[in-house]
């Protein structure tokens, strides 16, 4: 599980949610630019997306640094 924020770091476009993942690669619905959701780094593109820290309790999903 990973939390990343839902803005690309082109042009802060707000809509990542709406974008295609494939494998941990997600690309922007907007302009394409793709990101590795693990790491926030970008696979095409430029700039990172903005990571968070998930902990698992049991059956709870805790995302930190927020």
């Amino acid at each position: 599980i990973f939390a990343i924020e839902n803005n690309c770091p082109h042009q802060h476009f707000a809509a990542l949610h709406e974008g295609e993942l494939d494998g941990f690669n997600l690309r922007c619905p907007m302009h394409g630019w793709t990101f590795d959701i693990r790491t926030g780094k970008p696979v095409t593109g430029e700039g990172c997306l903005k990571t968070f820290p998930v902990i698992i309790r049991g059956g709870d999903v805790w995302i930190t640094g927020i």
